[in-house]
């Protein structure tokens, strides 16, 4: 009984797959390109044939495509990293121009000092003195001055001669 049940399920089986076979599909290309690649409607639907050269060429830009995507990616990465470092640059040069203009006040305040410096180093009250002989009378002079600043006054003194003298004092070094 067993095997009759098994014998009835294969014969329905059977003609079915052989009435799935008989029905009449209608088919009918399309449009033939020129790479030999077809469009073919079958039935209700409508499909795309291609020849294998096709389908590799297809393959081969799909993975063209993916490594482009990955060498746009490593370039725009790069490309960020550069634009980062040119703002890191241009901080940095911006820094260094405030330095720059911060050492110039200090230099022009350096050489204010040493000017300062150097009214303080030259004597600005002086006092000159001297002796000394003049020509065929041999009796001793009497040089005396006092400075203020670069100006000089003299004073000479002898037995029977003096005389008054005014000058500049210039720097010889």
């Amino acid at each position: 009984m067993k095997f009759d049940k098994l014998k009835i399920i294969l014969f329905f089986m059977l003609i079915s797959q052989i009435a799935l076979c008989q029905q009449p599909t209608d088919c009918k290309v399309v449009k033939k390109y020129e790479n030999g690649c077809y469009l073919v409607q079958i039935g209700d639907n409508t499909y795309f044939a291609m020849t294998e050269k096709v389908e590799r060429k297809i393959l081969k830009t799909e993975k063209d495509l993916v490594a482009a995507e990955k060498k746009i990616a490593l370039k725009d990465s790069l490309i960020t990293n550069y634009n980062e470092t040119i703002v890191r640059y241009d901080s940095t040069l911006k820094k260094l121009k405030k330095y720059n203009v911060e050492l110039e006040d200090i230099l022009k305040n350096y050489k204010e000092l040493l000017k300062d410096y150097k009214k303080l180093k030259e004597p600005y009250l002086t006092f000159n003195g001297g002796i000394g002989v003049t020509g065929k009378n041999y009796k001793p002079v009497v040089l005396m001055g006092i400075g203020f600043s670069e100006f000089n006054v003299w004073g000479v003194f002898q037995e029977r001669n003096s005389g008054l003298m005014i000058g500049k004092q210039f720097r010889l070094y």
